[in-house]
């Protein structure tokens, strides 16, 4: 919801560039760390490499 919220686009969009970005898939391999971090520190690295693109 926040990453919906800041970037304001619908939930169902915000997922789908969870899902498909490289932060949504590190989020399960622990060697990344990703689990320990807050919501905004992940929401901003999906923005960050959403700004790459």
């Amino acid at each position: 919801m926040q990453l919906s919220d800041e970037l304001q686009i619908s939930p169902k969009r915000a997922l789908l560039l969870f899902y498909n970005s490289t932060v949504g898939q590190q989020l399960h391999d622990p060697k990344y760390g990703y689990q320990l971090m807050s919501d905004t520190y992940i929401v901003n690295d999906i923005k960050a490499e959403l700004g790459d693109r």
